[in-house]
């Protein structure tokens, strides 16, 4: 539990230092390495965060998402069902 916290409070800076940074080349790499600590917190955290984890990334709708080039058709379970493309018609 303390190896997926720690991990997680790294991931949180480094990403959050990389949208500060104006040099492109550290701004990649602080993003690789954050993700990677990210991709990290979620392994090492109990099955019920990643229960939890997994259910969000169902939930979100991908027909709200606003640089998607692809149109998708919401599902029911879509939170944001009244901006998505196919519920306008």
């Amino acid at each position: 539990m303390l190896v997926s916290v720690i991990t997680l409070i790294i991931a949180i800076a480094l990403l959050s230092l990389s949208l500060r940074l104006s040099d492109e080349v550290m701004q990649i790499v602080t993003t690789m390495i954050g993700r990677f600590c990210l991709f990290l917190s979620v392994i090492y955290a109990p099955w019920f965060i990643q229960l939890l984890i997994v259910l969000g990334i169902l939930m979100i709708p991908v027909c709200t998402q606003r640089y998607s080039l692809r149109r998708t058709r919401c599902s029911r379970f879509c939170l944001a069902r009244i901006h998505c493309a196919d519920a306008i018609h």
